[in-house]
C-alpha cells in the first residue's frame, strides 16, 4: 500500500470519528467508491468501538458498579480492587473455603443478559480452564453470585512486563530467558488449540521468583460479541478484531482470519520491546499504529549489539506482515532461543575463513554432531587450553530425555569423557565424546540418578524396577548389584569404591562398602522440621559430603537449604539457605539450582564454609521443586553439561470416563494430582496433591468443594474407611512412613495405626471393616503385603522374595487381589482370605492396581494405559473370565478408582509435556565461573 493511500484512508477515518455512529455508513457509501477503500476505512473504525482495548479505570466509571472491599461473592470475600478493562473489574478476593488468595474478574452486567453469548462463553471457558503450564496463569472457574458473573483466576503475584520495562530495556540475557518462558507458555496453549490473541506486556507477570506468567490467555475470544462456533478454538473468522492496537498482526488488524501465527506475531513484538526498551510500533494514534503494522518495519538497529544473531533472525521471521511467510511456530521460537545460549554475541567477530572445498562441504554437513565431538577432543588434549565452547549434543527420538520429578537424568564422568544420561523409557544411555550418537546399556530399564565412579570406569544408577543401587562398567558387561534398597535420590562415589547415597524420601544418608554393607551416615533432626537429606556430593578428599537438606515448612525445593556432612565426625550443618542440588566447581565455588536456574557462591573446602554472596551463573536448566532434583553435572576438568529449560512439575487433571473411554472433567482445577479414591458411597474422592510437601484433601463430588485432611508430612495414599467417615493414610509424621486415620472431614487429629521401623503404605478396609491390608517393605523380601487387625496387632499375609503391592478386598470379603512380579513382570493375582492358601492369577500380559466392581461381578485393572475388565463369579468357588481390554488413554495414568455402579471410573492422569531432545555441553565452563569471584 503506497503512502498517499495510507494518508486517504487515514484521513477518511479521521472525519468519520467526527459523525456519530449512525451517521458514519452514509458517509463511507458516498466518501468511498472504491470498495477496497471503504473496508481499509472501516478496518481502522472499528478499533474506536473495540471493546479489548486497553482501559485502566474501574467500572465505577461506568455507572458505580464497583465492588466495596468486605463484598462476599459466594465464598469469595473481596479484598481490594486490582484494576479493570472493558472484559471486566478485576479484585483480590480471598477464597473462604480453600483459604486462598484470588483473582476475581467480574464481568459486564450486558454480557451476562445475552444467553447465546453466555453460553458459547461458558464453552470458551472450559476450554481455558484445561490449559496446565506453570507459564499460564489458571481459570479456576466461572461462578455465578445473583445476577453477577465472574470469574476466578490464579492470583500472581509480581510486577507487569509493561512495568518492568517502563524502568528501561531489559539486559539481553535477561530478556532471552523471559522470553524462553513466554514462548514456553504460548507452546503449550497452542499444543491445546488455545490462542492467546491479545498477548502484551500488560498481559504478562514476573513473580518474586522469575517465574512468568502470562495473565488473561484466550479470553479475549472467550469474551468477544461475535457468535462465532467456540469449537473452532484454533481460529477466529473474519470479521471479528480481538487484541491491543500496538500488538497485533496486519491479519488481526484487518479483521481477517487469525491463528496461532498471530501469537508469533505478538511475541515478536514484545521481546522486541524487551531488548530495546520502545515498542516496535511506537506511534500513538490507533490509525498510525494500523499503518505501521501494515506498512512499516521495526527499526532493526535499535537491537543491542551484543544481541544474538539467532534472535535477530527469529525477530525478523515473527514479524513478517505476510503470515504464509512467518514463523510457523512458537515452539521453533524457543528453540531459536535456545541455540542463542551456544553462539557467540552478535558483537563478537568470527575471524575470516576461506570456503571449504565443494567436496568437504557435503561430509562436514552429514556428520555436523561428530565433527563438532571432535573439535571438543582436540580441546581437551590442549589445542585450545581453556577456551569456553558451547556443543550441542542432540538426541535421537527414541532417546529423548526421560520426565522424572524424583530422579535426576544426567551425569558427567570426571575427565569430560563420556556423558551418561536417562531416556526413552527410563533406560541408560552412555555416550562417549568421540561418538556421534549414544549407546543404549542392556539391563538397563526403568532406572535414574546416574553418576560416575571417580575413575570414570563404572557408572551407578538406581533401579526402580527391583529397587537396588547397581552399577555398570563403561566397557561393557552385565550391571552389577551394590544394595538393596528403597528409592534412591541421588548418589556420589568415593575414590576407595564406597557410595553415600540417599536411600529414600524420608530418611538420611547412608554409606555402602564395596561389600554390600551398609552403614548410616545422618538422620534428619524431626525436632528441627528436618524430613530429607538428598542428592548427595562427595567433596574432594573424600572427608566432607554436600547435600540437600528439606524442612517440613517449604513449600518448594526451591527454597530447601544446602548442608556439609564431615564424615570425620558425623556431623552436619547448612552452609547455604534457599537452593538445592549441590555440586562442587574445581574453581573453588559450590554450584546449586534454584528456579531453573544456576548459581555458584564460593566456597572453602578446609572450613566447609560459604566465603562469599551466591551469583547467578546460568539460565534456563531443567528442575523440579518437588523432589529438589537438577538437570546438570560437572566433569573434574571443569566442564558442564545440562539439559535446558525451566521445571518439571506433575501436573494431572481428574477426569471421569465410561467404559468406552469418553472422558469429562471431574475437577475443573489441574494440579499434582497423584492419588484418587472414591469413597464406598461414591459421595467423595481422597486425594494426594503432591509438591514439596504433599497434602491429602477432599473433594465433595456435588458441592465440588475441596477440603484439606493432611499436611506438613508426606501423606500419601489414601483410602477411605468402609462408612466414608475417616481416610486411612500414609505418613512421616512418626519418622518412619507408617499409617494413619483422620476424620474425612478434618476434624480431628490423625491418629497413629502402626509403628514400624519399614515403609507402610494403606491398601484396603476388609468389607466388615475389621480388618486392614497395607504394604510393607524390607530389604530382604522387598515389598509385602501384611494385616492391621481391630486390636491394633499385625501380621504377615504374603511374604516372598518379590514385589506383592495394591492389595484390595472383593466385595465379600472372601478374597484379596493384589500385584505380584514373581513372573518376572507384574501380574494381577487373588488369594483367598483370610489364610492365603489358594491363588489364581488374572492378567495375562501384565497388570497393575487391581479393582473390584461394588457387586463383585467383574475385577479391574490397567496395564500402562490400557483399562482391562475380568469377569468374576464369587457365589462359590471363585471364577474368572478372560481379561478384556475397555479403553486405552494416550497420557499417562497416575491413579484410578471404581464408580460404585462400574459404569465410569475416576482418572488422574498426567499433562503432555514437550520433553527435551538435546543436552547442552559447556566446556571449560569453570572459566565462567572465575569470572564471577
Amino acid at each position: 500500500m503506497t503512502p498517499e493511500r495510507w494518508a486517504e484512508i487515514k484521513e477518511l477515518a479521521a472525519a468519520a470519528l467526527e459523525l456519530p455512529p449512525e451517521g458514519r455508513a452514509g458517509f463511507l457509501e458516498r466518501a468511498c467508491p472504491d470498495p477496497s477503500v471503504r473496508k481499509e476505512v472501516e478496518s481502522l473504525l472499528a478499533f474506536e468501538k473495540d471493546s479489548y482495548l486497553e482501559t485502566t479505570t474501574l467500572s465505577s466509571a461506568r455507572g458505580g458498579d464497583a465492588l466495596a472491599t468486605g463484598t462476599s461473592l459466594d465464598a469469595y470475600e473481596i479484598v481490594s480492587a486490582i484494576g479493570a478493562g472493558a472484559m471486566g473489574d478485576v479484585y483480590r478476593a480471598r477464597d473462604t473455603k480453600l483459604e486462598r488468595d484470588v483473582a476475581i474478574k467480574v464481568l459486564p452486567k450486558e454480557f451476562a443478559r445475552v444467553g447465546e453469548r453466555l453460553e458459547r462463553f461458558e464453552r470458551e471457558a472450559r476450554l481455558l480452564a484445561s490449559l496446565n503450564h506453570r507459564g499460564i496463569a489458571t481459570l479456576h472457574g466461572l461462578e455465578r453470585y445473583g445476577e453477577t458473573r465472574y470469574l476466578v483466576m490464579e492470583l500472581v503475584e509480581g510486577e507487569t512486563l509493561e512495568e518492568r520495562i517502563e524502568k528501561g530495556p531489559l539486559a539481553v540475557d535477561e530478556a532471552l530467558a523471559l522470553a524462553k518462558q513466554i514462548a514456553e507458555a504460548l507452546e503449550s496453549a497452542h499444543m491445546r488449540g488455545v490462542i492467546h490473541r491479545d498477548l502484551k506486556p500488560a498481559n504478562i507477570k514476573i513473580t518474586p521468583d522469575g517465574q512468568v506468567k502470562v495473565l488473561d490467555f484466550g479470553l479475549a475470544k472467550a469474551l468477544d460479541d461475535d457468535p462465532i462456533d467456540a469449537s473452532a478454538s484454533t481460529g477466529t473468522r473474519a470479521g471479528t478484531i480481538l487484541g491491543t492496537a500496538a500488538y497485533m498482526s496486519p491479519e488481526q488488524a484487518r479483521a481477517q482470519f487469525v491463528d496461532t501465527r498471530t501469537d508469533i506475531w505478538a511475541f515478536g513484538c514484545v521481546v522486541y520491546e524487551m531488548l530495546t526498551g520502545h515498542r516496535a510500533f511506537p506511534a500513538e494514534a490507533v490509525p498510525d499504529i494500523f499503518a505501521a503494522v501494515v506498512g512499516e518495519e521495526p527499526d532493526w538497529n535499535a537491537l543491542p549489539l551484543p544481541t544474538p544473531i539467532r534472535v535477530k533472525d527469529m525477530l525478523r521471521r515473527c514479524l513478517r506482515k505476510d503470515a504464509f511467510t512467518r514463523l510457523r511456530d512458537i515452539g521453533d521460537a524457543r528453540i531459536e532461543i535456545d541455540d542463542a545460549w551456544n553462539e557467540p554475541l552478535a558483537s563478537e567477530k568470527a575471524p575470516v575463513r576461506r570456503p571449504l572445498p565443494l567436496a568437504l562441504v557435503v561430509p562436514a554437513l552429514v556428520t555436523v554432531v561428530a565433527l563438532s565431538l571432535f573439535v571438543w577432543t582436540l580441546m581437551h588434549s590442549g589445542a585450545s587450553p581453556g577456551r569456553i565452547t558451547r556443543v550441542v549434543v542432540p538426541l535421537d527420538p527414541a532417546e529423548v530425555l526421560a520426565r522424572h520429578t524424583e530422579l535426576p537424568s544426567v551425569a558427567i564422568s570426571p575427565d569430560g569423557r563420556y556423558v551418561a544420561y536417562v531416556a526413552g523409557e527410563s533406560n541408560l544411555y552412555l555416550r562417549s565424546m568421540d561418538e556421534e550418537r549414544g549407546k543404549l546399556v542392556s539391563g538397563t530399564e526403568e532406572i535414574g540418578a546416574p553418576f560416575f565412579s571417580p575413575d570414570g570406569r563404572w557408572v551407578g544408577f538406581y533401579s526402580s524396577a527391583d529397587r537396588k543401587l547397581v552399577k555398570v562398567s563403561v566397557s561393557g558387561g552385565a550391571p552389577v548389584t551394590i544394595a538393596e534398597t528403597g528409592t534412591v535420590l541421588g548418589a556420589s562415589f568415593a575414590a576407595d569404591g564406597t557410595i553415600v547415597f540417599a536411600p529414600d524420601k524420608t530418611m538420611g544418608l547412608s554409606r555402602v562398602a564395596a561389600d554390600g554393607a551398609v552403614e548410616i551416615l545422618t538422620e534428619p533432626d524431626r525436632g528441627r522440621g528436618e524430613k530429607s537429606h538428598r542428592f548427595p556430593e562427595m567433596l574432594p578428599g573424600d572427608e566432607a559430603v554436600l547435600f540437600t537438606l528439606g524442612t517440613g515448612d517449604i513449600a518448594s525445593w526451591d527454597d530447601a537449604s544446602i548442608a556439609v556432612l564431615s564424615l570425620d565426625t558425623g556431623e552436619y550443618r547448612v552452609v547455604l539457605e534457599r537452593g538445592m542440588h549441590p555440586r562442587y566447581s574445581p574453581t573453588g565455588h559450590l554450584v546449586y539450582a534454584r528456579a531453573g536456574d544456576l548459581f555458584s557462591v564460593p566456597f572453602d573446602l578446609d572450613t566447609l564454609e560459604v566465603t562469599g554472596a551466591p551469583e547467578r551463573a546460568l539460565r534456563g536448566v531443567i528442575t523440579s521443586p518437588v523432589s529438589g532434583t537438577a538437570e546438570f553435572a560437572l566433569s573434574r576438568e571443569g566442564s558442564l553439561i545440562y539439559a535446558a529449560g525451566s521445571s518439571w512439575e506433575q501436573h494431572s487433571r481428574v477426569v471421569s470416563i465410561d467404559r468406552q473411554g469418553r472422558e469429562e472433567p471431574l475437577i475443573e482445577t489441574v494440579g499434582a494430582f497423584q492419588n484418587v479414591r472414591l469413597s464406598p458411597d461414591g459421595r467423595q474422592l481422597a486425594l494426594e496433591i503432591g509438591g514439596a510437601n504433599q497434602a491429602l484433601w477432599t473433594y465433595d463430588l456435588s458441592r465440588t468443594t475441596m477440603t484439606r485432611l493432611a499436611y506438613g508430612y508426606d501423606n500419601q495414599y489414601p483410602i477411605w474407611s468402609i462408612d466414608a467417615k475417616r481416610v486411612t493414610f500414609t505418613s512421616n509424621r512418626g519418622g518412619q512412613k507408617n499409617l494413619f486415620s483422620q476424620r474425612a472431614d478434618g476434624s480431628d487429629d490423625a491418629e497413629r495405626l502402626t509403628e514400624s521401623d519399614q515403609p507402610q503404605q494403606a491398601g484396603s478396609w476388609s468389607p466388615d471393616g475389621a480388618t486392614l491390608a497395607f504394604e510393607e517393605q524390607h530389604y530382604q523380601t522387598n515389598w509385602d503385603l501384611w494385616l492391621l487387625s481391630a486390636d491394633g496387632t499385625t501380621r504377615p499375609f504374603l511374604q516372598s522374595p518379590f514385589v506383592e503391592r495394591h492389595p484390595a478386598f472383593s466385595p465379600d470379603g472372601r478374597f484379596v487381589a493384589y500385584e505380584s512380579d514373581e513372573s518376572g513382570r507384574p501380574e494381577i493375582h487373588v488369594r483367598s482370605f483370610p489364610d492365603g492358601g489358594e491363588k489364581w492369577q488374572v492378567s495375562t500380559n501384565g497388570g497393575h492396581d487391581a479393582a473390584w466392581g461394588a457387586d463383585g461381578r467383574e475385577l479391574f485393572y490397567r496395564n500402562g494405559q490400557q483399562f482391562l475388565v475380568v469377569e468374576t463369579d464369587l457365589s462359590g468357588e471363585l471364577v474368572l473370565g478372560e481379561p478384556e481390554l475397555l479403553f486405552e488413554r494416550t497420557t499417562d495414568v497416575v491413579a484410578y478408582d471404581v464408580m460404585p455402579d462400574s459404569e465410569r471410573f475416576v482418572v488422574a492422569e498426567a499433562k503432555e509435556e514437550v520433553l527435551p531432545t538435546r543436552l547442552n555441553l559447556v566446556l571449560n565452563w569453570s572459566r565462567e565461573l572465575e569470572r564471577l569471584r
